[in-house]
């Protein structure tokens, strides 16, 4: 694992980080055998990858049935929060489609947490598994957000609102909107404290679809 004192040296970008978790597997697997469950958490993951990707994010990693993607790295501007919100949307859809296909339109449900700010980019781990990623308190945030987030719900981080404007599902599904916040009220989103107390809720029932 990369230490604190040597994550100082790093490169630090800005970004949007999304986590989500897909719930209802562990359900699933009480009442189908484990090779209809398995195939389905692939299909749902590869569904969940190609959202990211229609809106030129990048799938960081997998852990068990949950994606980290990251969104506006080394880009200049609120594009990458805008898209990050409309990933999120687009992720609940393909799940819900998924799992009406399924015959189970209840069974499957997706929980997304979304923060933007400052991240570590460089290696995780020794030399025997060395790889490359994202680290720090962004992404921690979102993995708290998507940890406190209800079945089917997206919460963002104040950043994420300050970037996307007051309302953004509609406006990420609309278009880029109204001007980015000004200067003095970025930098006073980001002086805030980011916790799931203070996070944003954004309704994830509208269905919004990736242009591909």
């Amino acid at each position: 694992m990369v230490s604190d004192a040597g994550s100082s040296t790093l490169p630090r970008h800005d970004a949007t980080v999304v986590v989500a978790d897909v719930s209802g597997f562990t359900a699933l697997a009480e009442t189908l055998d484990p090779e209809p469950v398995t195939e389905l958490i692939n299909r749902c993951l590869a569904a969940l990858e190609d959202v990211v990707m229609a809106y030129g994010g990048t799938v960081e990693q997998y852990v068990g049935d949950s994606v980290l993607a990251v969104f506006g790295l080394g880009e200049t501007g609120t594009g990458g929060a805008h898209r990050a919100v409309t990933t999120a949307l687009a992720m609940c859809t393909a799940v819900r489609e998924l799992a009406d296909a399924q015959g189970r339109p209840t069974a499957l449900d997706l929980h997304v947490g979304i923060a933007t700010g400052p991240v570590i980019t460089g290696s995780i781990g020794d030399a025997s598994g060395r790889s490359t990623g994202v680290m720090g308190e962004t992404v921690r945030m979102a993995e708290r957000l998507e940890a406190a987030c209800e079945a089917g719900g997206i919460l963002v981080c104040p950043n994420t609102a300050a970037a996307t404007g007051p309302s953004p599902p509609e406006r990420s599904m609309a278009g880029p909107g109204p001007p980015a916040p000004s200067s003095a009220r970025a930098s006073a989103a980001r002086r805030r404290c980011c916790s799931p107390t203070s996070a944003v809720s954004l309704r994830s029932t509208t269905p919004c679809r990736p242009s591909v």
